[in-house]
């Protein structure tokens, strides 16, 4: 198995407890009287429960994409979840080198990708 599994799962541990932190922090915004955090109670509902509602199924692929199995699909599901850290700002350091070594023909061949 190449490094790059192993910190490719690293990185999807890390990305899944910032979704589920997200997910938190969604119920911590339902939970909290609407005075306090300067919204209208209609507003305070509709947002903390996108942000709940967003945490979890942005937790759930993370949390799968630790197991993936080597075939080419897996890859590609991969692939996806390292580019939605490109988007998370603080992840940027650690998602463009590992996308860098994602692409590799060593890290396609362990899944099974035809590399030309």
């Amino acid at each position: 198995m190449p490094n790059t599994i192993l910190w490719f799962r690293a990185f999807c541990g890390l990305l899944s407890l910032l979704y589920l932190a997200v997910a938190g922090l969604g119920i911590a915004i339902l939970v909290t009287p609407p005075e306090e955090l300067g919204m209208e109670p209609m507003q305070a509902n509709v947002f903390g429960t996108m942000v709940l509602v967003l945490g979890v199924l942005f937790f759930l692929p993370t949390l799968l994409g630790q197991s993936l199995p080597p075939r080419p699909g897996a890859w590609v599901i991969g692939f996806a979840l390292i580019l939605m850290g490109v988007t998370t700002v603080v992840l940027v350091p650690l998602s463009l080198p590992l996308l860098h070594f994602w692409k590799k023909p060593a890290v396609q061949a362990w899944f099974g990708r035809n590399v030309s």
